[in-house]
């Protein structure tokens, strides 16, 4: 538990590592802003988490999969708001990957929902614990908030990178949420569903952390470069040493992170 907890921060850091500017993005231009970061994890995403850790059987299962699926919900709005106001082709590509993916998993969580436990996706939520409701309602109000000031935004490459930045948050929610049940739900296939959920999160948010630092890395480009650079090819070299170590670094944290999960799904704790 110890190795998945630490796993868990390396991915997605505490609020303090993943910290943005009071208020997050505006809708002014972020691209020419030099502060890139995802927004910061929610500090109720790992209070649910834990919440989780104290449930088993029915309730644990019940529990997750009625807020996954309002969690899966949301993203797929943000998804649907990046495709008519993003301009990226890369982060459209990524928000229509986004709609497919979380459409077929709450599909599939509501149908296992109904099949195991007789309840609707609304059915769970409100036969969860009053410890429940009260980790959930501040974690949804906050990832609610961030949704609307997003749909405040007009359309360009500042919408492209607010997007990013609330969907590493978003993911890293998920991934917190996750790490209970994909170990000790009662079905197997809920577990495998949720565990190859974690690895998919986990490859986008080093996607998307790639993708801020090579829009970082362009604007330390475009102020450092001596004039004549672009002709000379001295530009492009220091414009590509950034993204290119970020990128290494985070797919080395996922393939940490992926490890951890298989060798806990392998060995993992024998909590009943």
């Amino acid at each position: 538990m110890v190795a998945v907890a630490a796993a868990a921060a390396f991915v997605c850091p505490p609020t303090a590592a993943w910290g943005a500017p009071a208020g997050g993005p505006s809708g002014g231009d972020q691209s020419k802003s030099t502060d890139l970061q995802p927004l910061a994890t929610p500090p109720m995403a790992y209070e649910f988490g834990a919440a989780l850790a104290k449930l088993k059987g029915r309730d644990l299962e019940t529990t997750f999969l009625g807020e996954i699926i309002r969690h899966h919900k949301m993203a797929m709005e943000m998804a649907h708001m990046e495709l008519e106001r993003g301009v990226s082709p890369a982060i459209r590509s990524h928000a229509r990957d986004i709609i497919a993916e979380h459409e077929h998993r709450i599909e599939q969580f509501t149908r296992w929902l109904r099949q195991w436990h007789g309840l609707t996706p609304d059915q769970a939520m409100e036969q969860a614990s009053a410890m429940v409701h009260g980790q959930m309602a501040p974690m949804d109000s906050e990832m609610r908030h961030r949704m609307e000031q997003l749909g405040a935004m007009p359309k360009g490459k500042a919408f492209d990178i607010a997007f990013v930045q609330r969907m590493i948050a978003h993911y890293a929610c998920a991934i917190i949420e996750s790490l209970e049940p994909q170990d000790r739900a009662a079905h197997a296939r809920l577990r495998e569903a949720v565990a190859a959920g974690v690895i998919s999160q986990t490859k986008q948010i080093a996607d998307f952390r790639t993708w801020l630092s090579d829009q970082e890395g362009m604007q330390e480009s475009m102020m450092t470069a001596p004039r004549g650079a672009a002709a000379t090819g001295d530009g492009a070299s220091h414009a590509t040493m950034v993204p290119l170590a970020a990128g290494g670094a985070l797919l080395a944290a996922a393939s940490a992170y992926v490890g951890v999960v298989s060798l806990r799904r392998r060995f993992g704790d024998r909590r009943s």
